[in-house]
Order: structure tokens, then sequence, then C-alpha cells
């Protein structure tokens, strides 16, 4: 089989139209989510807090996004003007994917490099530092140690401290890769139950990279999800 000639792949209006449209739906998600964690989010936190909390979501908005150009599509009959001329499964929804990733891209990578720090996203949690001791209590991570009521404090060295804080270059390539890979694996064709399945693996796995993350481990583990999706969407197109 030949393969589809360059000019197949060049923006069309419609795909240019398909874009705009998931990009507004994709930001009105986002607008939606925004709003709900400012509602919903503990006294305390901040603006740039709530929008590193945000960009991890935005793969998710973006691709829900996506799935409902597509369902707008079928009832248009635009997939089946577009499966007619000859296009494969990812031309046709190129422009879905693409408007999903114009929004998700972008707000990945601020919300991950705005952030004074990583710890809204990936806090560590941790037990009580005080501990008994005779005479009084002990905080070794803190370096305090309180006597008897009425005694001074005691200042000593502290002997524990918390992970070190990830870096930010791997947690933004990562957000970014799946902003792109979501919407795109959204927008191919399959059967509902597979793409439970894939979609239901794919949020497993990156609950457990971001716990492994906020544990120590290398960002790196976050593009796991995104593996995933890339080699299911191969399987289907």
């Amino acid at each position: 089989m030949r393969p589809p000639p360059r000019s197949l792949w060049r923006l069309s209006p419609l795909d240019r139209r398909l874009a705009l449209r998931t990009a507004a739906l994709t930001s009105l998600l986002t607008g939606i989510a925004l709003l709900v964690l400012a509602r919903t989010d503990e006294p305390g936190s901040t603006w740039s807090d709530r929008l590193l909390r945000l960009a991890a979501l935005t793969p998710a908005l973006a691709s829900v996004a996506a799935s409902l150009l597509v369902r707008q599509m079928g009832a248009r009959g635009e997939a089946l003007a577009l499966a007619l001329t000859g296009a494969p499964p990812l031309r046709c929804f190129f422009g879905v994917a693409l408007g999903g990733a114009l929004i998700g891209v972008p707000a990945s990578l601020l919300g991950v490099t705005l952030a004074p720090s990583l710890r809204a996203l990936l806090p560590v949690v941790t037990t009580s530092p005080w501990v008994a001791a005779p005479g009084g209590f002990l905080a070794p991570s803190l370096g305090l140690q309180l006597a008897r009521p009425g005694a001074e404090v005691v200042f000593q060295e502290a002997t524990t401290a918390l992970p070190p804080a990830p870096e930010r270059w791997p947690i933004a390539l990562a957000l970014a890769l799946a902003s792109w890979v979501a919407p795109w694996w959204a927008a191919l064709p399959c059967a509902p139950l597979p793409r439970l399945a894939v979609g239901i693996c794919a949020v497993l796995g990156a609950i457990t990279a971001f716990h492994a993350v906020a544990l120590g481990a290398s960002g790196l583990w976050l593009l796991s999800p995104c593996v995933l999706l890339v080699l299911h969407g191969l399987r289907l197109t």
C-alpha cells in the first residue's frame, strides 16, 4: 500500500475549524476545573498552587474535549466525509488532537514553570516529628527538644530531612507530552470497553507515578502513561 501523500497532512480549513472547536471546549473545561479547585481547595492555597494542580488535570481535560468533538463529528457526518476521502483514522481526527494540544501543552508548561514549589502537586506525607524522650519530647527532624513545662527550648542539629524536591523539567516534559498524546488517543476510533480499560490503566499508572516522584523517584516515570497510550494508539491506527 502506498503511503499517503504529504499534501494529505497539510492543515485544511476543516482541520482549523476542528482545532478551534476543540481548543474552545478544552478552555471551557479548564476554566470549570479551575473554578472547582478554587472553591474546594484548602485554606491558604495560592493561585500558583491551583494552576500547578490544574496542569496535572489538563491532559485528561483535553482528552475529554477531543472525545466529545469526535462524537459531534460523527453526528454531523464530518467523520464519514473524511473517511470517504481515503484518509487514515489518524488523519481524520488530526485537527481534533491539535486543538486539544494547543491548550493542554501551554497550560501544563506554565503551571509547572510558574509555581514556586512543586510540593502543592507532589506533597510528602510525614508522621509527627515529636517523640517521647526522657524529661520531655524530642523532634529530631526539627532539631528541637521540649523539656518539662517551664523549661527552655533546646535547639539541636536536625538529623532527618524531607526528600529532595523533584526536578521541574521531567515533570513539565511529561505533562506537555501527555497533553498531546491524550487527545490524540481519545480521538482515535476504538470500542468503548478497550478504551475504558486502557484509560483506567493510564490513570492508575499516572497516580502511581506521581506518588513515586513525590517520594524521590525520577520525574521521567510520569512518561509511563504516555507510553501506554501511544502503544494502544498505534494498534488502533
